[in-house]
């Protein structure tokens, strides 16, 4: 098909006529070449442009892989978000993730996907990241989280160091 064909991998959108909270899935697969398996995405909006460029890992929450329980059925299979907070640059939550994320916090409440994202930006420089002027877009998106972090560290150093005298 034409619409994968500038992707490594097929994939298949499922749009509902209004926001669900999927939280099981079932597959039938033929035998000829089936997955061994599914990587899930949940996006709250639809792809701008062609789908057959557009790659869901860069724009939706991740969910944790699932595998079907045989070659041809996978059976009911529970759908959970991903908060596993990877290490590796590919992995990254993407930036229009985390901007969803933030806006579903309430309150003082961080998101897990959003201190994840603020984690994972924050790595390769943690002091500039952390400290004003909040620059990047990243930065911006991540002030409360940096302020909070700034925070937190002396006041950890201090609990540590109370503890060795």
């Amino acid at each position: 098909d034409s619409a994968f064909a500038n992707t490594s991998v097929a994939w298949l959108g499922v749009q509902f006529e209004s926001q669900r909270a999927v939280q099981c899935a079932t597959v039938t697969q033929d035998g000829l070449s089936p997955a061994s398996e599914f990587r899930l995405f949940a996006c709250l909006g639809r792809p701008s442009g062609s789908f057959g460029t557009w790659n869901p890992a860069e724009h939706c929450q991740a969910m944790e892989i699932v595998y079907p329980e045989t070659k041809n059925f996978s059976g009911a299979m529970k759908l959970v978000a991903d908060t596993s907070c990877a290490t590796d640059l590919a992995d990254y939550i993407p930036y229009d993730v985390a901007m969803q994320a933030k806006k579903r916090s309430s309150g003082n409440a961080v998101d897990p996907t959003l201190d994840c994202f603020c984690k994972q930006q924050s790595k390769e420089n943690l002091a500039t990241f952390l400290a004003p002027p909040y620059s990047t877009p990243a930065e911006v998106l991540c002030k409360e989280w940096s302020q909070a972090m700034t925070f937190k560290y002396p006041l950890l150093f201090g609990v540590a160091l109370a503890v060795f005298v």
